[in-house]
C-alpha cells in the first residue's frame, strides 16, 4: 500500500474526535485520549529507530529505507566531526547525535541482514524449483 500524503484531505482532530465519539456512543474526551495514546506510541516507535518495519492497521507498512539511512549516517558523521561542545547545550546535542548515529548504524546492519536473507531465500527457492523441473523430465 502506497500512501500519497499530498493527496490526503486533512481534517481537524476535533471534528474527527466528535465523529468517532458519536459513532461509538462514547465520550469525546475518551476517544481523544485513546487516539492520542495510539499515535504517541506509533510516533515513538518510528522516532526510536528500533524497527526496520512497522505495520499500522488501516494505514499499511512503514519501513526504513536503506539509502536514506546511509545518507543520514554520512550526514550525522560529518556534523559530529565539526560539532562544537563549548557549552552544556552543545554537548547535549552532540550526545543526541551520537545516540542517533548508533541507532542508525544498528538499523543499517539489520536492513543489510534482512536483504541478505531475502537474497539467500530467493536463491534457495529458485534452486529447488529448478531441481524439481529437472526431476520431472527424467
Amino acid at each position: 500500500m502506497i500512501i500519497n500524503f499530498w493527496g490526503m484531505n486533512p481534517k481537524k482532530s476535533t471534528k474527527l474526535y466528535q465523529a468517532v465519539a458519536e459513532d461509538l456512543n462514547m465520550p469525546e474526551s475518551l476517544v481523544e485520549n485513546l487516539i492520542e495514546l495510539y499515535y504517541k506510541d506509533l510516533r515513538n516507535c518510528m522516532s526510536q529507530l528500533s524497527h526496520t518495519r512497522i505495520n499500522v492497521t488501516g494505514l499499511g507498512h512503514f519501513y526504513a529505507k536503506s539509502q536514506k539511512i546511509k545518507k543520514d549516517i554520512i550526514s550525522i558523521s560529518s556534523i559530529l566531526k565539526t560539532h562544537d561542545v563549548s557549552t552544556f547545550r552543545a554537548y547535549f546535542n552532540k550526545k543526541n547525535y551520537e545516540e542517533t548515529l548508533d541507532r542508525l548504524i544498528i538499523l543499517d546492519k539489520e536492513l543489510t541482514e534482512e536483504k541478505q536473507l531475502r537474497i539467500t531465500y530467493k536463491d534457495e527457492s529458485s534452486t529447488k524449483s529448478n531441481l524439481g523441473e529437472q526431476d520431472q523430465d527424467h
